[in-house]
């Protein structure tokens, strides 16, 4: 009886510890989904501002085109003409404007809560004429701004002007609402005109409302002065923004009086303003809350199975007993339980990878994560998550486990393909080399392409049969057959390696071949296997953010500080000639970058050419760090004049108003800047939503339609007046805008 109750005993408790795995995963996961949960959720709401500012940009930008174009209208020169003298035909062309005022208003009603446009002082144009005195002091009045100051805004030159947010009053005193004037200027006949559309600030509470799912959610957006357009913050989170505005960037979490806050701050860059997207901690674990009913159903189904357990154990503990004594002679069935139990626990782990993939980054996020993680690998240092780059490679780009081979492609672009190729056909064909690239390679191995510095990028494919890759090199050749008198590539193929954490060996073979290669004028393919490797410089993303701070800040004793010590750790490194020439050049576009940004230039660039090509740096590295003070103190005096930032786009779109009629391509465009090509499409993509090559081709249309409808010049004339030599390609992209040709749109208009 005695050993009955042990063995009773000892088969219930083996039946209850196969329930204390699903309790430690059941309570590991609880763990792991609260923390998953929070960073997931400030992502998304990162994500969900980012997208709806620019969406806000993107009506802002549209509404002003549309009344840019309003203005351009012939019908607008009725302003001209005062009501008392003018002819019958006049006030018939002043019906007709005023439908087309009506027209645009429809068009920028998403965005603006009212428009209106006057010439002087008597007459106000919205949905009818108006008397200038009774519309601002009746019909539309502006808290911030009375019937004078539209009066002497109408003195003023400037064609464009953001007021300060205030409040509109319509309707005899009924409505009232905030908006944010937005003022365009014009001159026609001699005579000054101001259009202005009313920014509405419900309309862009909606859009950021619509933006998230969670309904404890609040926004402030301010304005550059600090001044709130739209708010439904509650006062504690609304006076710390306010307070500390300036300082916030990107995701951050605070306290105000005794609530915490997950906070995501949006620049705009179209007008400075700031928005600010809000979420109590507390209503994170409130939804978490539902994971705690997990939890205890959890426990539940423990004490349940502990209660069905000693039924089943009193049940059969007499078979089992039998059957142990049965089984006690063949060994080779001892671990049946224990695989069993190794087979459920795989079942668990994958569950919980199954969650964490709810939470798939976008493509672009992966894009940027591995292209960061590569650079790392590929730069020399260690990077832990190596695992987790392996992962989305599989995950996103269909890589396995076999091995990785690593290729190196460098572009040789030809002198003549800035001559005889239209500058916006140069800008299509260059944006998407990268993705022509990875298409092409993919069609053969599982391809990840990244670009690495300008016109070279680095290839990872999941193979280690060279003799593939080299085929798909070949096909990459006969793409580029059609421009093979322009362009022409060198590939170099490294060694094949068994872990993506090796993949540095090769990588500094194929940049040295690719660094030796000398331009053959047409594609070929080499072996890297060969060449030496030699110690490259060591500049981080953390060394460029900070001495990008240490300019803002103007201590230049702090700025050749840290290049002085960036340089010496690449000499104690043993760093290659080479490398320390691309270090200093680094420098240099670090400091016309951080220039651009505020629109700033130096007086005479062309004294540190040196820098920027490299020249002489190790034959005299005293007098390099002697160019390099003086280059950086020049920087430092300029921009303290003016610490106020500007918009790159900006000074882009100026450049190409005042170079439109030229040969421009996008390297010219970054040269003249002292920028990036990549850097400088970017930005402008990212803040005016329009490809360069389309905003280029938009300017020469509207100098071509004026020039169609003003002047006689022939129509060859006209296209190489605006840059355009190609007498078909100046015909497809008249028609592409117009949709008629360039002869027609003069018989109809002129």
């Amino acid at each position: 009886m005695k050993r009955k109750n042990i063995f009773f005993w000892k088969l219930l408790v083996s039946f209850v510890s196969l329930l204390i795995p699903m309790v430690v995963l059941t309570v590991l996961f609880y763990i792991r989904t609260v923390d998953n949960e929070k960073e997931v959720l400030m992502h998304t709401m990162q994500q969900s501002v980012y997208s709806t500012v620019n969406s806000l940009d993107t009506s802002i930008s549209t509404a002003r085109s549309a009344a840019l174009v309003f203005l351009n209208q012939d019908v607008v020169s009725v302003l001209g003409y005062s009501s008392s003298g003018m002819s019958v035909s006049k006030k018939l062309e002043q019906i007709q404007l005023i439908k087309q005022f009506a027209y645009t208003r429809q068009v920028v009603g998403g965005i603006s809560d009212d428009m209106f446009l006057y010439g002087d002082d008597k007459t106000v144009y919205a949905d009818g004429s108006y008397l200038f005195d009774d519309y601002f002091g009746h019909l539309a009045v502006f808290d911030s701004f009375g019937t004078n100051y539209w009066k002497k805004l109408l003195l003023s030159n400037s064609p464009f002007q953001l007021l300060e947010p205030t409040t509109l009053t319509v309707d005899g005193g009924n409505i009232k609402k905030t908006v944010v004037p937005l003022v365009m200027g014009d001159t026609i006949n001699g005579q000054k005109i101001k259009l202005v559309l009313c920014l509405s600030a419900e309309e862009m509470e909606n859009k950021l409302n619509m933006s998230v799912a969670q309904k404890d959610m609040q926004f402030l957006v301010l304005s550059d002065s600090g001044k709130a357009i739209v708010n439904t913050a509650d006062k504690s989170s609304c006076a710390y923004l306010e307070k500390t505005y300036q300082r916030q960037k990107g995701i951050f979490e605070f306290q105000a009086d005794t609530q915490k806050y997950i906070g995501v701050c949006v620049y705009s860059n179209t007008f400075g303003w700031r928005y600010f997207a809000v979420l109590p901690v507390s209503a994170i674990q409130y939804e978490a809350n539902s994971l705690l009913i997990l939890l205890l159903v959890s426990v539940s189904m423990l004490l349940a199975g502990i209660f069905f357990a000693v039924r089943l154990t009193l049940s059969i503990y007499r078979p089992i007993q039998n059957i142990q004594k049965a089984l006690s002679t063949e060994p080779d069935l001892k671990d049946v339980s224990c695989s069993s139990l190794d087979q459920i626990e795989k079942k668990v782990e994958k569950l919980i990878m199954a969650y964490s993939k709810t939470s798939d980054e976008n493509r672009m996020v992966v894009t940027d994560f591995i292209d960061e993680s590569l650079s790392k690998l590929l730069n020399g240092q260690n990077l832990e998550k190596c695992d987790r780059v392996q992962m989305l490679l599989q995950r996103v780009y269909g890589f396995s486990s076999i091995r990785y081979l690593c290729v190196g492609i460098r572009m040789i672009v030809a002198r003549e393909f800035s001559t005889e190729v239209q500058d916006t056909e140069r800008f299509n064909l260059i944006s998407v080399m990268q993705q022509a690239i990875s298409d092409i390679l993919s069609g053969y191995v599982p391809s990840y392409v990244m670009e690495y510095a300008e016109q070279t990028y680095i290839c990872m494919l999941n193979t280690g049969n060279e003799e593939v890759v080299k085929a798909a090199l070949h096909q990459l050749t006969e793409v580029f057959a059609d421009y093979s008198s322009y362009l022409s590539f060198t590939a170099a193929v490294g060694n094949p390696v068994d872990e993506l954490s090796e993949i540095r060996q090769p990588f500094l073979q194929i940049f040295a071949a690719l660094h030796d290669a000398k331009p053959y004028g047409v594609s070929r393919i080499i072996d890297a296997k060969d060449f030496a490797v030699s110690h490259h410089y060591d500049y981080k993303l953390q060394d460029e953010f900070e001495l990008t701070h240490l300019l803002k800040s103007g201590n230049i004793n702090d700025i050749l500080a840290k290049i002085n010590g960036i340089l010496d750790e690449c000499f104690t490194r043993d760093a290659s000639p080479d490398g320390v020439q691309l270090l200093v050049q680094t420098f240099y576009f670090t400091g016309m970058r951080f220039l651009a940004e505020r629109n700033e230039t130096l007086s005479d660039v062309d004294r540190y050419l040196e820098l920027r090509y490299g020249e002489n740096v190790l034959r005299n590295m005293d007098k390099t760090k002697e160019m390099l003070r003086c280059f950086f103190e020049e920087i430092v005096n300029v921009t303290s004049l003016h610490t106020k930032e500007t918009n790159l786009s900006d000074t882009i779109q100026n450049y190409v108003q005042a170079n439109y009629s030229k040969d421009l391509y996008l390297e010219k465009i970054a040269e003249d800047m002292g920028l990036s090509a990549k850097y400088v499409s970017r930005i402008f993509k990212k803040t005016t939503g329009k490809n360069l090559t389309d905003y280029i081709n938009d300017v020469r249309m509207a100098h071509v339609r004026q020039m169609l409808t003003k002047t006689d010049l022939s129509i060859k004339e006209i296209s190489e007046a605006v840059g355009i030599f190609s007498r078909s390609t100046f015909i497809r992209l008249f028609k592409k805008s117009m949709n008629v040709t360039p002869s027609e749109y003069r018989n109809i208009f002129k």
